[in-house]
This record gives C-alpha cells, sequence and structure tokens, in this order.
C-alpha cells in the first residue's frame, strides 16, 4: 500500500482492510482506487470523516488557541457575577498536575500546561472527524460530551473539579465547542 500525506496509517488493518489497492488521501480523504473510482471516506461514515491530518493539525491548532482563550468566559463572568474567586477552576485545573499543592502560585502555573493540552488535544480531535460545513454544531455538540467525560468521569477524581459549580463548567465546555466549531468553520470557507 503506497500513501501519499500520511504514512503512519499504512500500519492500521482497518485502512489495509478498507482498501487494499494503492490509495492517494487529499481532504476530506478520498480514495482513489486503480480503476479511477473517487470515493470519499467521509460519505461512507454517514457525515462524520476524517479529514487531512495535516490540515486538522493546523486548523485545531487555530481552533484550539482561540477556544482556550475564550473557553473559559462563562464561569469566568458567573464567577464574577456571584462575587466569588474566578480563578478557582484555574486552580482546579492546575490539581491535575500537582494534586497534592495547596499554594495558590504553583497551582496557577501548573493550570497553563494542563489547559494547553486539554484544548489542543480536543481541538485538533474535532477537527479531525468535524464534517465540513457542519463544524459549529458538530463542535457544540463535541463540547457538551467532553464536559461530561471531563467532569463526570476524570474530574470526579480530583476533589477541586468536584467542587467547582457544574453549570458554568458545562458552560465553558459548549463555548469552547462553539468557538473550536467557528474556527474550523471560517477557516474550511
Amino acid at each position: 500500500m503506497r500513501l501519499s500525506g500520511w504514512e503512519p496509517i499504512a500500519n492500521c488493518p482497518l485502512a489495509t482492510s478498507i482498501v487494499s489497492a494503492p490509495i492517494q488521501w487529499s481532504s476530506p480523504f478520498v480514495v482513489t482506487r486503480p480503476d479511477g473510482r473517487d470515493r470519499a471516506i467521509l460519505d461512507r461514515m454517514g457525515g462524520i470523516g476524517v479529514n487531512d491530518p495535516r490540515e486538522a493539525l493546523r486548523d485545531g491548532t487555530a481552533a484550539g488557541a482561540w477556544a482556550a482563550v475564550l473557553g473559559g468566559v462563562p464561569s469566568t463572568a458567573e464567577a464574577l457575577l456571584r462575587g466569588a474567586d474566578p480563578l478557582q477552576a484555574t486552580e482546579a485545573a492546575g490539581s491535575i498536575l500537582l494534586p497534592g499543592e495547596a499554594r495558590r502560585g504553583r497551582l496557577l502555573l501548573a493550570a497553563v500546561p494542563v489547559h494547553l493540552a486539554l484544548s489542543f488535544g480536543w481541538a485538533w480531535g474535532i477537527a479531525f472527524v468535524a464534517p465540513r460545513g457542519r463544524e459549529v454544531p458538530f463542535a457544540a455538540a463535541a463540547g457538551l460530551v467532553i464536559a461530561g467525560l471531563d467532569l463526570s468521569v476524570i474530574g470526579r477524581r480530583f476533589p477541586r473539579i468536584r467542587s467547582l459549580r457544574s453549570l458554568p463548567q458545562v458552560a465553558d465546555h459548549l463555548a469552547f465547542g462553539l468557538v473550536v466549531g467557528w474556527v474550523l468553520a471560517r477557516r474550511r470557507a
């Protein structure tokens, strides 16, 4: 099997079982068979597909950067309106890296790589599978799914995350998804 664009997929048994002839990849992945027929993988998967990895990485990086900055606006605004500490969620994120730490400064510093890794990781994942033309609703739904995973499954292991108010955190995840979707849609238009 000869691939142009993304060689690591050549070792994937699923990829080799789907197409056993030489293929080429474009965006979204289009399988070009020797007989000249093209079939987008996106079409076979009911709308959710696999986008070109290089393009998804570039788009996801841009989307992740914007979403990392703007995704926390809802909970920050809510905390300020209630007169609560707007950095409580940031400290909670830092506790993922430093679970036993109590010093605020160290928790805030530890939150930076955690927040960036999560923001870029999720944005890259969304950029990789978001269907073209439906990036915003897809990414918004993904943000809600990520909220469920982050807050209910993973976050429950960390007391500081468990102590956060749920609704503002879900709103942050929804805002994250909306920003990612908006940036992806603008870059792909």
